[in-house]
C-alpha cells in the first residue's frame, strides 16, 4: 500500500515534535537539576553551618572549662599543696582537686573528664587518685606524644577510649599545655579535657534534626556516624565546590578549620530525581495534549493542503486509464494551479495530437482501400474481357454480347466503382458470384459445376466486396481447369463461433504445393504466382480486420 502525502506529513510532524520534546526534554530536565541542586546546596547548606554552630558550641563550652581551670587558684593552691605535704597528707589533697574538677563537669553537661598531668607523675582528674594510672597510660598514645612534642599549645585527640561517667567510653581529648604560674621554669602541665563523642551524636541526632550527618577527623575517622555515608564511600571521590558526587548520594562537606574535623550531609539522589520525574511526567503529558491538538488543527490543515494533489493525482489516473476528456480546475494560486494549468495543456495536447493520429490513420485506411479496390476492379474486368475475347474468337458473337452485357450490368448494380463502398451483404455477394459463374461458363463450359451453400438468416450479414468471387475464380482457374476433367467447386457459408461467419471455399482440382502455399501468406511472392487476386483478400481481411483468422491450407479437396 503506497504512503500518502497526507500521512508523510503527519509522520514528518509526529517526528519533530517529539524530537523537540527530547531535545527540550534533555535541556529542561538538566536545567532543573542543576537548578535544584543549587537549592538543595542553598538550604541543606543551612542545616551543615547549623550543625557546625551545635558542634562549636560543645567545643567554646568545652574550651571556656579549660579557661577556667587554667586559671583557677585553687588549683594552684592544690599544686603547691601536692608538692610541699609528705605522703600522707597529699591524698586529702587530691581529693580537694577532685571535688573541685568535678565541680566543673558538673557546670558543663559536655565534659566527661577533666584530667590535669603535673610534673613529677602527679596527676588530677575528676575521677580521683584511683584512676591515675588509667589516665596516664595516654602518655603512649599517638596522638598524646606529637602533642607533647610539638610546638602546638592545644589539640584535638583522635577518638579513643577511656573511663568516663563509670563506665568505658569513646571520646575526644581536647589538650592544653600550660603553667599555673608565669614564671613556672618547671615542665608544664598538661590539661585534658574528655567529651564523650556520643555527646556529638546526640546533639546532632536528637529530634531528627541532623540524623545523616556525618563527622570525621582528619584521619577520616568518623566521630559521628551516618546511616547513609561512611569514610569509605568518599574514597576515590573529589570534592568540587563542597559537593561530592556519588552514585546513589550528594555530599555536601564542610570543615571546621578550627579542629580540623570534616563534616558530610548526604542527601539521596532520589529527592532530585523525584522533582525532575514529576517534571518530565508533566512535561510529557503536556506533549501527548500539545500532540493531539496540533495533529487535530493540522489534520484539517493539512487534509486543505494536499487536496488539491489528491484531484491531481485522480485525474491523472483516470487519464492513464484513457479517459482523457478529463481535467483539473485548481485556482489555489500556487504550484498546484500551474501543475493543474500544465497537465490540462498536456492532455490538451494529447488529445489534439491523437485526433490528428486518427485523422491520418483514417485518410491512409482510405487511400489504401481505394488502391485496393481500384485493384480488384481491373482484375474482374480483364478476366471478364479476356472470356468476351475467347468467344469473339470462336466465332459466338452473340453469346459475347450477352457477355458483355451482364459484365456491364454486373458492374452497375455490385461494383459501383469510386463510391466509397467497402461492404456489401452475402446475398449481393452469391449474386455476383452466380453472375461469374455464368460469364466463366461461357468460357469454359461443362467444366466446373458450382454449389454454394448459405444459411438464410446470414444472407444480410455484411462482409468486405468481392470477398468470394476472386477465391471461386482461383479454383476454377488454378485448381479444376488444370486437371484436364470436370470438377466441383464448394462454398459454404455458415455462422461460426461468437457471432463470426465461416466462409469455406473448395475443391476437387489439383490443389496446390507446400511452396506455393507458404507463398500465398509473402505479400511479394503471394503476387507472382497467382496474381493479385488472393493477395488482395488476404491484404483487405487483415487491414479491416487485425485480429480476423483467415487460411489457406491443403486437403484432399483445395481450401482457401
Amino acid at each position: 500500500m503506497k504512503t500518502t502525502i497526507r500521512r508523510k506529513l503527519l509522520v514528518s510532524i509526529i517526528t519533530l515534535l517529539t524530537l523537540l520534546y527530547i531535545i527540550t526534554g534533555a535541556i529542561t530536565g538538566l536545567y532543573v537539576h542543576s537548578l535544584l541542586l543549587k537549592q538543595a546546596d542553598r538550604d541543606n547548606r543551612q542545616v551543615l553551618m547549623q550543625a557546625m554552630q551545635q558542634l562549636d558550641v560543645i567545643l567554646q563550652m568545652s574550651e571556656m572549662t579549660a579557661r577556667q581551670v587554667m586559671t583557677d587558684e585553687d588549683l594552684r593552691s592544690i599544686d603547691r599543696s601536692t608538692r610541699e605535704e609528705q605522703q600522707a597528707q597529699r591524698y586529702v589533697v587530691l581529693s580537694r582537686a577532685n571535688t573541685l574538677l568535678s565541680g566543673y563537669t558538673a557546670l558543663n553537661p559536655f565534659v566527661a573528664n577533666i584530667v590535669v598531668f603535673l610534673p613529677e607523675d602527679r596527676t588530677l582528674s575528676n575521677q580521683g587518685v584511683l584512676l591515675s594510672d588509667h589516665f596516664r597510660g595516654r602518655e603512649k598514645m599517638a596522638w598524646y606524644v606529637n602533642f607533647v612534642g610539638g610546638a602546638s599549645r592545644s589539640c584535638i585527640s583522635d577518638e579513643h577510649e577511656t573511663m568516663a561517667l563509670g563506665s568505658m567510653q569513646k571520646v575526644v581529648t581536647l589538650a592544653y599545655k600550660f603553667r599555673m604560674l608565669p614564671d613556672d621554669a618547671r615542665q608544664e602541665n598538661i590539661l585534658m579535657i574528655d567529651i564523650p563523642t556520643s555527646m556529638f551524636r546526640d546533639l546532632l541526632q536528637s529530634g531528627g534534626a541532623y540524623p545523616n550527618i556525618l563527622v570525621t577527623n582528619d584521619g577520616e575517622q568518623p566521630l559521628v556516624s551516618s546511616p547513609m555515608l561512611g569514610p569509605e564511600d568518599l574514597r576515590g571521590h573529589t570534592n568540587s565546590h563542597g559537593v561530592f558526587h556519588l552514585p546513589d548520594t550528594i555530599a555536601l562537606y564542610e570543615r571546621m578549620d578550627s579542629v580540623g574535623w570534616n563534616l558530610y550531609y548526604p542527601i539521596p539522589r532520589s529527592e532530585f530525581n523525584r522533582p525532575i520525574a514529576l517534571l518530565l511526567t508533566g512535561f510529557a503529558g503536556l506533549y501527548v495534549l500539545v500532540l493531539l491538538v496540533s495533529l487535530l488543527l493540522l489534520s484539517r490543515r493539512i487534509r486543505f493542503l494536499v487536496a488539491p494533489v489528491h484531484r491531481i493525482t485522480s485525474t491523472m489516473q483516470a487519464a492513464y486509464k484513457g479517459n482523457l476528456t478529463v481535467s483539473t480546475d485548481e485556482h489555489s494560486g500556487d504550484e498546484f494551479e500551474i501543475l493543474s494549468d500544465c497537465f490540462n495543456k498536456l492532455l490538451e495536447d494529447l488529445r489534439r495530437h491523437i485526433q490528428q493520429i486518427l485523422q491520418e490513420e483514417h485518410a491512409m485506411k482510405e487511400m489504401q482501400l481505394d488502391l485496393m479496390m481500384s485493384q480488384i476492379h481491373p482484375h474482374f474486368i480483364y478476366n471478364t474481357l479476356h472470356s468476351v475475347v475467347y468467344l469473339i474468337e470462336e466465332g459466338r458473337g452473340e453469346v459475347a454480347i450477352d457477355t458483355v452485357y451482364s459484365l456491364i450490368t454486373l458492374l452497375q448494380s455490385v461494383v459501383r466503382l469510386g463510391d466509397k463502398e467497402v461492404f456489401a451483404t452475402l446475398g449481393e455477394e452469391i449474386a455476383l458470384l452466380k453472375a461469374y459463374a455464368e460469364i466463366a461458363s461461357v468460357r469454359y463450359p461443362g467444366m466446373f459445376h458450382l454449389e454454394i451453400h448459405c444459411e438464410s438468416p446470414l444472407q444480410c450479414q455484411r462482409v468486405p466486396k468481392v470477398l468470394i468471387q476472386p477465391l471461386v475464380e482461383n479454383a476454377i482457374q488454378h485448381g479444376i481447369l488444370p486437371s484436364g476433367r470436370v470438377g466441383h467447386v464448394w462454398v459454404r457459408i455458415a455462422s461460426w463461433r461468437h457471432g463470426q461467419v465461416e466462409i469455406r471455399v473448395e475443391d476437387d482440382g489439383v490443389g496446390i504445393d507446400a511452396q506455393s502455399l507458404d507463398a500465398l501468406w509473402n505479400p511479394e511472392q503471394g503476387k507472382s504466382i497467382h496474381g493479385i487476386g488472393l493477395a488482395n483478400i488476404r491484404n483487405r481481411i487483415q487491414f479491416l480486420y487485425p485480429a480476423a483468422d483467415s487460411a489457406f491450407a491443403q486437403r484432399p479437396h483445395m481450401v482457401y
